[in-house]
């Protein structure tokens, strides 16, 4: 769980910046909102989910679906005023980074975080992890396990050994970087809602309605629908 010396959700932290009641929304609150987001979206400033895990800074399609969910609903508060309170509250911010992030744009920063001695350490230790491999680890898993869910919501059968070659997987999880298979393959399983299920050992060939090479659809599959009035 996130330290709240440490970690504030957006919704929070713009209410506590500018003293306003949580259960209110005026002008000067979304006005913080909409500068966090815009700070994410330019890239200078890191958001991360509940479990500390970094929101993927970039869209990501599969086929015609962009699956990086949280940047879409982000992008939807900055160009349609859509303030959810439940998902911006779901987001957060570190302090360290937020400091960072308002004397890059000339910010005053949020009260609750002042500058004080530790902040330099602080932010010597962001900037560490920020341009290093933990970084890029962490958003690199987030997405091959967003794209392994897409991929299981059409063909449930894939297996996380097969799935490891998908084009989506290489390109945009970037597996091509890690020498070891069995990295890509246990970030994919960790999701697997049927790892119980699997059997061991070598998994059989199977003619998924995916092909793993080119990232589509088999012409050879054509995806059916079942009617409900045939369901038995």
């Amino acid at each position: 769980m996130l330290h709240p010396n440490d970690f504030r959700s957006i919704w929070e932290l713009s209410h506590l910046w500018e003293g306003a009641d949580p259960a209110n929304l005026p002008a000067s609150v979304t006005d913080k909102i909409q500068k966090i987001i815009w700070g994410y979206l330019g890239k200078h400033l890191v958001l991360r989910r509940v479990n500390g895990g970094r929101v993927p800074p970039d869209d990501i399609y599969l086929l015609i679906f962009n699956i990086n969910r949280w940047r879409v609903k982000l992008i939807r508060c900055v160009d349609y005023e859509v303030y959810d309170k439940d998902f911006l509250s779901s987001i957060y911010v570190m302090r360290a980074e937020i400091l960072r992030w308002c004397s890059y744009e000339y910010i005053t920063p949020p009260e609750i975080w002042s500058v004080d001695r530790k902040t330099d350490s602080n932010v010597e230790a962001v900037n560490k992890t920020v341009v290093g491999r933990h970084k890029e680890d962490e958003i690199n898993k987030q997405v091959c396990q967003a794209i392994a869910r897409t991929l299981w919501d059409f063909d449930p059968r894939i297996h996380p050994a097969h799935m490891v070659d998908h084009m989506a997987i290489l390109k945009y999880g970037k597996a091509e970087i890690y020498k070891d298979p069995e990295t890509i393959r246990n970030w994919i399983v960790e999701v697997d809602r049927l790892r119980k299920e699997r059997k061991t050992g070598r998994p059989p060939d199977v003619r998924y309605l995916i092909d793993m090479r080119n990232g589509g659809f088999r012409k050879d599959r054509a995806i059916e629908f079942m009617d409900k009035s045939e369901t038995p």
